[in-house]
């Protein structure tokens, strides 16, 4: 009973090995000479291996992909099985989850690096997706655009709340008159709060209520078209033009060129110059 829990139990780690090697970008999984194993490498460097009956295993549940003409890969079923085993928290919560850890650079220029995750953005959804000629439906500079004006609206706590609000349950009424809401938060909360009013008024309301929706209440895009009461199949088109707009505002773009009629200088005159007619 004890042999049959260590080989269970050696098992078990050679097949999170494996597909821990697997789904690596820079792996490189092929069969060995004698087809006997499963080598995962890197560079030459050996990551995992696995004998061909547990990689049998592995394909029969739908964890891996294997034929004779591709290379050995982890299925969707794999990928999310892996997650599974990794997670922390909620394993299957964490299935869902595509955390990434990311440098995100502040408005004064400051940089850190944070855990989030990929899959519950509509605008990483895009910027996967591709268009007819190939190319991504949306590119880095609308992608930063949307994620600057989530990360503001975000911060501010502009998010609706969905639960009862008991912080002042405990103080008596006479306490929090007179206080200013505004005094209690922090300056960097309400710079957050101004920041995302001159965005969407920059903008203008035509196409702030789209970038509300999706980049920062995380609504997809078939949902913001029916909340908008836009035609079927343009939400993308408007929110495009919307981030393009907003780019502009953040100065990730360059401004349209005025007409040069509009900058030209007409006339200058004295205090006590009068046009003659």
């Amino acid at each position: 009973m004890l042999d049959r829990a260590r080989r269970a139990s050696s098992r078990a780690r050679t097949q999170l090995a494996l597909m821990r090697a697997m789904a690596r970008p820079e792996a490189s999984p092929a069969w060995s000479a004698d087809g006997a194993s499963l080598e995962v490498t890197n560079g030459g460097e050996r990551l995992a291996s696995a004998p061909a009956a547990l990689v049998a295993t592995l394909a029969s549940l739908g964890l891996i992909a294997t034929s004779a003409s591709s290379v050995p890969a982890l299925t969707l079923a794999g990928q999310a099985w892996l997650r599974r085993q990794l997670a922390s928290d909620d394993p299957f919560l964490a299935q869902h989850r595509d955390i990434r850890r990311r440098q995100i650079k502040s408005a004064h220029g400051a940089t850190a690096t944070v855990t989030v995750n990929d899959a519950e953005s509509p605008l990483t959804w895009l910027r996967r997706r591709k268009d007819g000629n190939g190319a991504a439906l949306l590119d880095d500079t609308l992608f930063e655009a949307g994620e600057r004006l989530r990360r503001d609206y975000t911060f501010a706590a502009l998010i609706p709340r969905t639960t009862a609000d008991w912080s002042n349950s405990g103080a008596s009424p006479s306490s929090n008159r007179g206080a200013s809401p505004a005094g209690a938060m922090r300056d960097d909360v309400i710079a957050a709060k101004q920041r995302v009013n001159r965005a969407l008024c920059g903008v203008g309301p035509e196409l702030g209520r789209i970038l509300v929706d999706v980049c920062c209440l995380l609504k997809g895009i078939e949902a913001a078209e029916t909340g908008l009461g836009l035609p079927q199949r343009s939400g993308k088109v408007v929110l495009k033009l919307a981030l393009a707009a907003l780019a502009r505002h953040y100065g990730l773009t360059a401004q349209p060129p005025r007409a040069a009629a509009r900058n030209a200088t007409l006339h200058w005159g004295a205090w006590d110059f009068r046009p003659e007619f």
